[in-house]
């Protein structure tokens, strides 16, 4: 399963230049006051 999931980080991170925003998920709270904040933006 952790490898699974680090194969899957592993694609997601390749994909970052795709994106305008990167959000690192350090805690829950923080990255979801980070995503409303961006929301409230745009």
């Amino acid at each position: 399963m952790i490898e699974r999931r680090l194969d899957a980080a592993r694609v997601e991170l390749a994909a970052e230049k795709e994106f305008d925003i990167t959000l690192v998920n350090t805690s829950v709270r923080d990255v979801c006051r980070e995503l409303l904040a961006l929301m409230a933006v745009r």
